[in-house]
């Protein structure tokens, strides 16, 4: 489905611009096949996440701490709306991050074997 996957990719590429901007963000995207999986990465060295916080990025309204990104306009859906895209196409969704030295967003499209 074009559309879902053109959501996931838009809303994550759109996540790592605004949390990098301060910082003179720097972003490495990344896509190829593993396996039968099609494989998206975006990495940048922006605020970071606190590992307490990131089993709530998903969830619908979630915004990482409030004080430390005040100037960041957002309601909190665009990553609830990537995790639902990820159920209907059948992929995952897995963060990696650090607090001040950036994160890590790994999307796994799963079983396409003919990509």
């Amino acid at each position: 489905n074009k559309f879902l996957v053109q959501t996931i990719f838009i809303n994550i590429i759109d996540n790592a611009i605004k949390y990098s901007k301060e910082k003179g963000g720097k972003i490495l995207i990344s896509l190829f096949k593993e396996d039968n999986n099609v494989v998206f990465k975006v990495k940048d060295n922006g605020i970071g996440i606190n590992e307490n916080e990131i089993e709530n990025l998903t969830e619908r309204f979630y915004r990482v701490d409030k004080a430390r990104n005040r100037g960041i306009k957002g309601f909190g859906l665009g990553l609830s709306i990537v995790q639902k895209a990820l159920e209907i196409l059948d992929g995952e969704i897995q963060f990696l991050s650090e607090e001040n030295k950036g994160t890590e967003v790994i999307v796994k499209f799963k079983g396409l074997k003919n990509v």
